[in-house]
């Protein structure tokens, strides 16, 4: 039986992926977040929460890098975001 369209959004959660994805790890979060300022994305606070904000931040950051938007912050993601970060130092 094919899902339809409202079904298949209804499931597609971004901050549970990136959350899944990163384990729930806060240290991890923290440094994607670090990362994440480095590169010019604004937070209030460095929380090690992977709420809306950094989520949007993970999508935001891997279109701007050419990515597939996945919401997960993986090695190809850490890579060229690391590779950004040099460039621009």
């Amino acid at each position: 039986m094919p899902y339809t369209k409202a079904y298949t959004e209804s499931r597609f959660d971004p901050v549970k992926i990136a959350n899944d994805y990163l384990n729930g790890d806060s240290k991890k979060i923290k440094q994607l977040q670090y990362i994440l300022q480095a590169l010019g994305y604004s937070f209030d606070k460095i929380d090690g929460i992977c709420g809306p904000k950094t989520t949007k931040y993970i999508g935001e950051l891997q279109k701007e890098l050419g990515l597939n938007v996945d919401y997960k912050f993986g090695p190809h993601t850490i890579e060229k975001a690391l590779a950004l970060i040099k460039e621009n130092w």
